[in-house]
């Protein structure tokens, strides 16, 4: 389990700047706290997928899709 706290510190200690980044994109603050939770949420349904394939789309239901799209 030292991996995943390594990881949980590493992700936690990134939180700070991934925010102030985000409310640089989006120059609100409560979308930039949107934008990060849902980073974070789908960071972590990645994590624990057993699919790698897995990966994050915008406008999906959940926080995160398959990386095969439809056109």
């Amino acid at each position: 389990m030292a991996s995943e706290n390594a990881i949980h510190r590493a992700v936690l200690a990134a939180i700070p700047r991934l925010r102030a980044f985000a409310i640089a994109l989006t120059g609100n603050v409560e979308h930039a706290d949107d934008l990060v939770q849902s980073a974070l949420m789908c960071g972590l349904e990645t994590s624990t997928s057993s699919s790698p394939a897995r990966t994050c789309r915008r406008g999906s239901s959940s926080s995160c899709g398959t990386t095969t799209t439809s056109s």
